[in-house]
């Protein structure tokens, strides 16, 4: 009897500091943040053409914008990443259809290197965004965990969350392409 406990005493703590491991090692994220230079670059970048495409004529209503993975990148540590705030290190790699975005978070006093797959589409000429998984390390994490840190991604962009940003022009289609988003809309 004693032997049986014993094993499964051994078991259980080896499951434990496998999962352990896999959750808390050092992640290679999908891809990596900018150098200092390269993102106030890229958010300047990103600035202009968001700047152009807000300053359209009245008469030129139909607008569109490609932003590159590194302008997404930078924009995105800048509004959400960085200094105090529960989210840094953040990067966006743009694929076919869908966008990973690997960051570090804190939860519960603890910083996990997480990856979500995101989807974007226009929803009512407003952006939604979908996040179809979200993992640490080789793990999917658990509900509970990954509403915590949803929270706390749509508490940083505020009102609507991820579902409803206004992105300041009557959004028609949203395309996440090889390394590139593209945004079609009509200004207002």
């Amino acid at each position: 009897m004693k032997r049986v406990i014993l094993v499964l005493c051994i078991a259980v703590l080896g499951g434990a500091g496998f999962v352990a491991y896999q959750v808390l090692r050092p992640h290679a994220p999908v891809a990596k943040p900018l150098p200092p230079a390269d993102a106030a670059r890229a958010a300047g970048s990103f600035d202009q053409k968001w700047d152009a495409l807000h300053s359209k004529a009245p008469d030129s209503k139909d607008v569109t914008v490609e932003l590159s993975q590194d302008e997404v990148t930078a924009k995105v540590n800048q509004m959400i990443g960085g200094g105090d705030k529960p989210v840094k290190d953040v990067a966006v790699k743009v694929a076919q259809d869908a966008a990973v975005v690997s960051a570090v978070v804190q939860v519960g006093g603890q910083e996990i290197p997480v990856e979500a797959t995101v989807k974007a589409a226009a929803d009512g000429g407003l952006l939604s965004l979908d996040v179809t998984s979200l993992k640490t390390g080789n793990l999917p994490l658990p509900d509970a965990v990954k509403d915590q840190i949803l929270r706390q991604a749509k508490q940083a962009i505020g009102n609507g969350g991820l579902n409803g940003i206004d992105l300041g022009v009557d959004l028609k289609n949203v395309k996440l392409v090889n390394g590139k988003v593209v945004i079609d809309g009509q200004a207002r």
